[in-house]
C-alpha cells in the first residue's frame, strides 16, 4: 500500500468523524409546564361538585414524553388545608393506561401527608441534558420539596424522585396505603 493511499484513507476517516460530530445533536430535555386549570371531581364521595385544580408539566426527551400531573380539591369545605379523593401526583404520559394519570402517589414527611396543604411553588428548574421541575410544600415552618427529573444520560433515561434536604418521608403508590 503507498504512502499517499494511506493518507488519503486516514484523511477520510478523520472527516467522516467530523462530519458526523458535527451533524449530531446534544440530547436535551424540554420542559413545559402549563397552566392551572379547574374542573369538576364529579360524583367522588365527600366531593360530589367540588372544583378540581390540577396543574400539568412535561418533559419531552424527543423520544418520550413524561407528564406529571398535580391537582387537589379547592372546596372551601376543606379549608385551610385541600384535599383529594386520589392521590395529588399522577402521570398521564407516557400511557394513560400504563401510568395512572388522576393521582397515585402520596409523599409522607415525618408521619405527615404533606399533600394536605397547598405547594409553596411548582416551577420548571432547567431544561437541557437534564429536565427538573420542583414541588415545594412548606408545612409547619419548614419547607421540604420533591423534584421530578428526567435526563437523557445513558445511566438514567427514566423518571425519578430526588429529596431536596434529607428527611425522613416516603413516597407511596395510593393502591399500598
Amino acid at each position: 500500500m503507498s504512502k499517499w493511499l494511506l493518507i488519503l484513507i486516514c484523511v477520510c476517516v478523520i472527516l467522516a468523524l467530523f462530519a458526523k460530530a458535527i451533524g449530531e445533536e446534544v440530547p436535551s430535555v424540554l420542559v413545559s409546564v402549563e397552566g392551572w386549570e379547574s374542573s369538576s371531581w364529579g360524583d367522588y364521595p365527600n366531593h360530589e361538585g367540588h372544583e378540581r385544580r390540577k396543574l400539568l408539566f412535561r418533559m419531552n426527551t424527543g423520544k418520550i414524553r413524561y407528564a406529571i400531573q398535580y391537582s387537589y380539591c379547592a372546596d372551601k369545605s376543606h379549608a385551610p388545608n385541600v384535599a383529594t379523593p386520589e392521590g395529588y401526583i399522577g402521570m398521564p404520559e407516557p400511557r394513560w393506561e400504563n401510568f395512572y394519570g388522576n393521582g397515585f402517589l402520596y409523599i409522607v414527611v415525618n408521619g405527615i401527608d404533606i399533600g394536605l396543604t397547598k405547594p409553596f411553588a411548582i416551577r420548571k428548574l432547567e431544561d437541557g441534558e437534564r429536565g427538573s421541575v420542583q414541588i415545594i410544600w412548606q408545612h409547619f415552618a419548614q419547607i421540604q420539596g420533591f423534584c421530578l427529573q428526567n435526563s437523557v444520560s445513558e445511566n438514567c433515561r427514566g423518571l425519578f424522585g430526588c429529596i431536596q434536604r434529607h428527611f425522613d418521608g416516603f413516597c407511596e403508590p395510593y393502591g399500598f396505603r
